[in-house]
């Protein structure tokens, strides 16, 4: 029997799409106090079998929440759609923190490219969505993790329902 059963995605399709374009992504974690720090992710990668997630933060700005992360490896991810305020809320235990790959900087740039997107159907003007998802790519890492549990967090009567795994 194998000691380590392969893990059933919690992610479908739709939910891994949805969590990698057109979305603000911001990342917390907390301290051996339970204090929280929180910061802004520059998109996301899932997983082939879409049980491990990457988020892509600035070594700079999120300096707290990977201190956190190394010390506790607790970690609770929150992506939400302007548009539309279709929101998930992931929660999980950290992988590693690498470095990024230029697959990494590809999957920024498109990410960038459609929460500019996003922001302009919004109404705001490309200038100012540059700005909100500007930074220096330089300095990211690449911050993967396993999720243990998602839940929806789209205002509304859902707001909090525990997503099951489905394949």
């Amino acid at each position: 029997m194998d000691p380590n059963p392969p893990t059933s995605p919690l992610l479908d399709e739709a939910n891994a799409n949805f969590i990698q374009h057109h979305v603000n992504i911001n990342v917390a974690a907390r301290d051996a106090r339970n204090m929280p720090a929180i910061t802004r992710a520059f998109g996301c990668r899932v997983s082939a079998d879409r049980c491990s997630i990457t988020v892509f933060l600035s070594s700079t700005w999120a300096a707290t929440v990977l201190n956190d992360l190394q010390d506790n490896g607790a970690i609770a991810v929150v992506i939400g759609r302007p548009t539309t305020h279709e929101t998930l809320q992931l929660k999980g235990k950290l992988k590693g923190i690498a470095p990024l790959s230029d697959s990494d900087r590809d999957a920024i740039a498109a990410y960038r490219a459609s929460y500019v997107a996003e922001l302009g159907n919004a109404g705001y003007n490309p200038d100012f969505a540059g700005t909100v998802v500007g930074g220096a790519v330089e300095d990211c890492v690449a911050v993967s993790f396993e999720p243990s549990s998602i839940f929806v967090q789209t205002p509304g009567p859902q707001a909090g329902r525990r997503l099951e795994p489905r394949l």
